[in-house]
């Protein structure tokens, strides 16, 4: 399991914050220092665990309707709260009616075909045909 220190370390050699980036979901959701500030914060009336969203997420990647997930880093300013999220990203040959059908019980406020924030600087181009679908939580 990676520290938030040492993924901390790499994305600063990315140029965050300044440059979007994004990490991969086991690290973020794979620490034990995820918390529910991490990401949803505003489903109402009870937010999904941070378990809940690794689940969901793994589960889309184990049935291969994703081939990666990344999750994008808002914010790392708080040392002793782990990063926090508004974004998922997806990426896969799935519909959007698909990845909506999957995800529905994380409740996102929006999801959308292509990056959100633009193309985080440190994940890999996007393989033929595949599509990236950004989902954001307010």
């Amino acid at each position: 399991m990676r520290t938030k220190a040492d993924i901390l370390k790499e994305i600063k050699a990315f140029g965050f914050p300044g440059k979007e980036v994004a990490i991969s979901m086991d690290d973020f959701f794979g620490s034990d220092k995820s918390s529910s500030a991490s990401i949803g914060v505003n489903v109402y009336p009870v937010p999904p665990s941070p378990e809940k969203f690794h689940q969901i997420f793994k589960d889309l990647v184990s049935s291969k309707k994703a081939d990666r997930i990344f999750v994008r880093i808002s914010d790392a300013d708080d040392p002793e709260e782990w990063f926090y999220t508004d974004t998922v990203y997806v990426i896969g040959n799935l519909s959007l009616e698909e990845l909506q059908a999957s995800i529905e019980v994380l409740e996102p406020d929006e999801i959308f075909e292509e990056w959100m924030y633009g193309k985080p600087v440190n994940v890999e181009d996007i393989k033929g045909e595949q599509k990236v679908y950004s989902i954001w939580w307010d």
